[in-house]
């Protein structure tokens, strides 16, 4: 079908024309047939389709579903040809359901979520809600409920003369270093102690010079230079790097820290005795950096989601870091259920420790 093509790599249109993700989903509106009845069948029941305030309390309820983990309600609501873009995520309407299915915790994903500046579009048998969303995260009282801001995109449209969802978006309502500048002024939804597995690689290890990377706040690099390491942090933000200097200087200890985008900046050659990464993401485009960076001998030490997890779906998978960092002694390599330093108050797991040989 054109409109499932055209929203498959419209992710990466995106990115290469630096174009709005929610003007141009606007353009691809059409329909489908097929379909069950729940959520999406009380849209039915209005004539001819659903006024404004109707559609907006439907986009509601199916927000609050998917965060419920409601599988009936979201298997009856989404559309055959259902594709959702978060964070330039794409899932389809399996991959959607088989997540909800495997959710481990009964916390909703969001527990708070207050609307703004909402709209409906309407175009023939289409209808579009957009609206900007305040949301705090669920299953994650431990560090307070972790902050986001952003704006939705549904589109409905009728499958089998019932309303149902086709086309979901989430677009941050900032750029990324905004969005992180935020989240570390906010002190929310992450630790503030140094990370455990971190502590353990480093026990007994003579301090040398560390590479901290996604260094946030600086709760890792800080305990670094405190066990007398030579420290530098980098960060897509500024305010964590501010943050982390502050501290540094309170307790008199040195840290050097960077603003850069890591994908970017130049980790050096044979410059590091250890290099973290801690709940940063899936960029295994860094990894080839942090080998030429690490002298021998020198620890890469990771931790952060599971490929696939329920909880979060960007992660790194099974096996992988072992096979980015082939020639390299790996002493750990496992992927469990614990708790996490970010976002949730259980999830699973990768953690790796290598070493350079």
């Amino acid at each position: 079908m054109q409109i499932k093509t055209s929203l498959q790599v419209l992710a990466n249109t995106c990115r290469d024309q630096g174009m709005d993700l929610m003007t141009i989903m606007m353009t691809l509106m059409s329909g489908v047939g097929g379909g069950d009845r729940s959520l999406a069948a009380q849209a039915a029941a209005f004539s001819p389709t659903p006024t404004d305030a109707e559609l907006v309390r439907l986009s509601h309820d199916l927000m609050d579903a998917l965060d419920r983990g409601d599988l009936v309600a979201v298997n009856a609501t989404l559309a055959p040809a259902y594709l959702e873009f978060v964070d330039d995520q794409p899932r389809d309407r399996s991959a959607v359901l088989a997540s909800i299915a495997q959710r481990t915790s009964k916390a909703p994903y969001i527990a708070r979520r207050t609307w703004d500046a909402e709209r409906v579009v309407r175009k023939d048998d289409v209808l579009v809600f957009t609206g900007r969303a305040h949301e705090v995260q669920g299953g994650n009282e431990t560090h307070g409920g972790y902050l986001y801001e952003g704006r939705y995109l549904l589109q409905w449209v009728r499958v089998g003369g019932v309303w149902r969802v086709q086309l979901l978006a989430w677009q941050k309502a900032s750029t990324d270093r905004d969005a992180w500048n935020e989240t570390f002024q906010n002190g929310r939804g992450f630790s503030l102690e140094p990370n455990r597995l971190l502590v353990e690689a480093v026990d007994g290890k003579k301090p040398g010079a560390a590479l901290d990377l996604a260094m946030g706040q600086g709760r890792n690099a800080l305990y670094l230079a405190s066990q007398g390491w030579n420290v530098i942090g980098v960060d897509i933000s500024d305010e964590g790097p501010r943050i982390a200097r502050e501290q540094a200087a309170a307790r008199e200890l040195e840290l050097e820290t960077i603003t850069a985008d890591l994908d970017e900046w130049d980790f050096g050659v044979h410059r590091f005795d250890l290099v973290t990464l801690m709940y940063a993401g899936d960029h295994a485009n860094w990894i080839d950096k942090i080998k030429t960076s690490l002298r021998e001998g020198g620890l890469f030490v990771v931790e952060g989601w599971a490929k696939g997890s329920p909880e979060h779906p960007v992660g790194f998978g099974e096996g992988q870091l072992a096979m980015l960092c082939d020639g390299f002694e790996v002493v750990r390599d496992e992927t469990i259920e614990d708790v996490p330093d970010w976002a949730w108050d259980k999830g699973k797991l990768v953690r790796f420790i290598a070493r350079k040989k």
